[in-house]
């Protein structure tokens, strides 16, 4: 939505005396300006915005939502507090994400020469290596509300109700500034032609292509898949930009042993090359895990157990315990960050794939 029609929307709604509607308007109004790098206007409308009274009886101070309740049903909405620097990315995801900023920041500049910045985005790799993580940084990075669609809610049983409550999110979307996530994309996107879908999955596809062709650029549109094979091609077609999210390497994997011993203070009693060699190959929730299994084991310790013994606790009960003998987990290959290649049309593919090389 221009700026203008929020401005239109800001005075009917004060006619009106509708403080609800008001209230929505000046978020709207005060996420453009942030997207835009005009934080002190951005500033000044949120302090106004949470000193006007409202319909609601929340605590004071605590922000109104801004979903409307109808919605509530099929978004979740929360406040995105992780930033690009907090997550360890490999250079080139990195320098992706980072360029994606600059160019929404600088939306301003390059409608004034009739160019739109791009505003959807497809992630695809591995699952448990920070996709949704990402997701929430690039949020909190462009100043946008993080909202994330909860299938539960949004798929129906009912012949066309999925479409139907999909629009309904979409067209909030499209006028309301935010970063839409859709995790697991490949459950609503998948190629058209299954001959199990009985209609609906070419019913949603195509809503979908339509909805995203006609979503504002000051939304941005995040979507994750672990199968990016599944998706249909034309719906491939509609993201600007396709990133790989792959397994950390040796350079990710050393920067996650140097911030474990500076979270606990205390020398690890393992080389960083050799914690690089055991953990190669695993994703980044796992080392995350590892990681918090060790300042557990600290605390529980209440200073009896140092950092060396904990880790060396934690990797041993891992070696003959691993999620991925019990799981018979094979979906945690390697994977470059990029490129990413669209979906093969016609038969299915084989999705197995040697390390380093990126899906087809």
């Amino acid at each position: 939505m221009s700026r203008d029609n929020l401005v239109h929307r800001l005075a009917e709604a004060g006619l009106r005396n509708d403080k609800e509607a008001l209230h929505r308007t000046m978020k709207a109004l005060a996420s453009e300006a942030r997207a835009e790098q005009r934080r002190g206007f951005a500033d000044r409308l949120d302090a106004l915005e949470a000193g006007t009274p409202e319909v609601s009886d929340r605590p004071k101070g605590r922000r109104a939502s801004l979903l409307p309740d109808d919605l509530k049903e099929f978004i979740h909405e929360s406040k995105a507090r992780r930033r690009i620097s907090d997550l360890v990315l490999d250079r080139p995801l990195e320098t992706a994400m980072r360029e994606f900023v600059e160019e929404f920041s600088h939306a301003a500049l390059l409608r004034s020469h009739s160019l739109e910045p791009k505003h959807t985005l497809l992630l695809v790799g591995p699952p448990g290596n920070g996709k949704t993580s990402l997701a929430e940084a690039l949020a909190y990075e462009l100043g946008l509300t993080f909202l994330r669609v909860r299938y539960d809610g949004l798929i129906g049983s009912y012949m066309g109700e999925t479409a139907g409550r999909l629009r309904r999110v979409m067209e909030f979307a499209s006028r309301t500034p935010c970063l839409l996530f859709f995790d697991e994309f490949d459950a609503l996107g998948k190629k058209r032609g299954d001959y199990n879908d009985m209609g609906e999955i070419k019913r949603v596809v195509s809503s979908l292509i339509l909805l995203m062709d006609e979503t504002p650029s000051h939304t941005v549109v995040v979507c994750a898949s672990n199968h990016p094979q599944l998706l249909d091609q034309a719906l491939w077609r509609r993201f600007e930009v396709k990133l790989q999210v792959g397994l950390p390497g040796s350079r990710e994997l050393g920067k996650l042993y140097t911030r474990l011993q500076a979270s606990v203070r205390d020398d690890l009693g393992i080389a960083r090359d050799e914690f690089v060699r055991i953990l190669t190959g695993e994703s980044y929730s796992t080392v995350e895990a590892i990681g918090l299994d060790v300042r557990r084991r600290m605390v529980i310790g209440m200073g009896a157990t140092t950092a060396a013994e904990a880790v060396q606790s934690v990797l041993d009960r891992r070696s003959h315990n691993s999620d991925a003998r019990l799981l018979g987990d094979t979906e945690n290959e390697p994977a470059a960050s990029h490129p990413v290649k669209p979906p093969a049309g016609g038969r299915r593919q084989n999705t197995r794939r040697k390390a380093g090389q990126a899906p087809t």
